[in-house]
């Protein structure tokens, strides 16, 4: 792998520990904000958590920062 793949799917590593850690510990699971219609999220990342947390039907596009092509979030929301 190189640096970058890596270093995209390490994050995702530490958000799915994140929310095994929550889930073991009775955590409720995290809510996102209520988004208008046709909505255009701006990020520097979103984790897959974050991502499917969101109303897909209210979600008309996603532009990040930071990731990638190949990072689990871009796969996700394609």
């Amino acid at each position: 792998l190189d640096r970058d793949h890596g270093a995209f799917h390490a994050d995702d590593l530490l958000d799915l520990e994140t929310q095994v850690l929550l889930a073991l510990q009775g955590e409720p699971e995290s809510s996102s904000a209520a988004l208008p219609a046709q909505a255009i999220l701006i990020a520097r990342e979103l984790l897959p958590s974050q991502l499917i947390a969101l109303d897909g039907a209210h979600v008309a596009g996603i532009g990040m920062a930071a990731g990638g092509a190949t990072s689990h979030a871009a796969i996700l929301a394609a």
